[in-house]
Formats: C-alpha cells, structure tokens, sequence
C-alpha cells in the first residue's frame, strides 16, 4: 500500500505539476530502487486517458526538454521512469528539493483540483507544493502572497490575488493546510501556514 509521494519542486518550473502528480499517480512500485518510479503504458492513447489529457497534450508533455529532470521516456519499451529518488539525490548533494505528500493528501488535493474547475492553469496545485515545501520540517512557515506569486513568475494582480483567497479556503475545507492571520511589527498582514497532525 502506498502511504506518500516524494515530489520533485521548483517553484518557477516550467512545467505543468497536474500532469507531474498525475504521473506519480500511475507509478508502479520497483523493488531495485525501492521507489513507486515506473510506469508501464501499452498505447500514447491508453497513457492520454488514464492521464485525463489529451494526446496531443501527451505527445507535447512527452517531447518537453522542461521535464528531462523529472522523468525520462522509452518509447519502444513504453516505460517512463520517474526521477524521484529522494535518496540518491540528497547523497549525491544533488540541489533538486524533494516534498514528501502523504497519498491520502494527493488524493484529496487532485479531487478539489478538479472541483475548481481550471485546467488550463496548475496554480492551485503549484500553491499547495509551495506551502508544503515552505513549512518543511518546522511544520510552520508565514509569507504573503506576493512571495508565493513571484517566486512561481505570476503577475501580482487583483484576479491573481483573489484566486489564492479561494484556494486557501479550498485548502483549508480539505484539512490540507491550516492558517493564522496576523499582522507583523509593521503593521502588514501575514498568514501563517501549517500543516496538519
């Protein structure tokens, strides 16, 4: 049984972390590297449903140099194997962040992704791997939304803005994170972030 993901992050990747996490979704368990990093397609089209994509949005996904570091793809034999070795990247000192997310959490996050309805944008996923990644092992972590924005090449607009109101209370609803609002020695208001028992 599977109990987590361990996700590769950068908050300004260019890619798209719907299709990263579906990906991880699909992955098969492989006893020599002790990772869920393997997984076996029969066709592109097969691969395209299971993702709930397209398969001209696949073949471009498949194709994209931006996600060399996260997976790699043998057409012949049909096998995409997950870069996901948490292990091997902190022995090798390698600088790529990983975040551990419980499978039940992944479970519930996709379930209100799709609840929200916005699937030319991975925002909504991109905000919750940013606050998990943030809260790291203190559990806690306080910031406003411009960080987050900025940090993931976002413009700092209204619209923009209004959006991560919504996916706090979203995230929240789902007991995937907690918030505390307070107001800084300046007078600015800030949330403070964690993550639940």
């Amino acid at each position: 049984m599977r109990y987590a993901y361990y996700l590769p992050f950068e908050p300004a990747a260019a890619i798209n972390y719907v299709y990263l996490i579906r990906l991880h979704t699909l992955a098969e368990y492989t006893e020599q590297h002790r990772l869920y990093d393997t997984i076996h397609y029969t066709t592109q089209e097969e691969l395209a449903k299971r993702l709930k994509i397209s398969g001209k949005t696949l073949s471009r996904l498949l194709a994209n140099e931006a996600y060399k570091d996260y997976f790699t793809v043998n057409k012949e034999a049909k096998i995409i194997t997950l870069h996901n070795n948490y292990r091997t990247s902190s022995a090798t000192k390698n600088t790529q962040p990983f975040i551990r997310v419980e499978a039940a959490a992944i479970d519930k996050l996709l379930a209100a992704y799709e609840e929200l309805n916005e699937p030319k944008t991975d925002l909504f996923i991109r905000y919750f791997l940013y606050i998990r990644y943030y809260c790291g092992k203190t559990g806690t972590n306080d910031f406003i939304q411009e960080q987050f924005l900025s940090a993931v090449g976002y413009a700092t607009d209204t619209g923009t803005k209004n959006k991560l109101r919504i996916y706090n209370k979203v995230l929240q609803e789902q007991q995937l994170i907690n918030l505390q609002y307070r107001r800084n020695a300046a007078g600015h208001k800030r949330i403070l972030f964690s993550l639940p028992k």
